[in-house]
């Protein structure tokens, strides 16, 4: 999803992305249970995503 997306926008505002690169995980109701930036390792990535699930 762009920047300029209007989705994009609104997601944005709800979960306060304010810089790039991004990660949001959200719950089925739309929760954020994490905003920040990524991990730069994949397997820090995965284990990140692992203590949400």
């Amino acid at each position: 999803m762009g920047a300029e997306e209007d989705s994009f926008q609104e997601l944005s505002q709800r979960y306060g992305v304010r810089s790039f690169p991004r990660i949001a995980i959200v719950d089925r109701n739309g929760n954020a249970l994490y905003c920040g930036s990524p991990p730069r390792e994949e397997d820090a990535l995965v284990e990140l995503i692992g203590q949400y699930r």
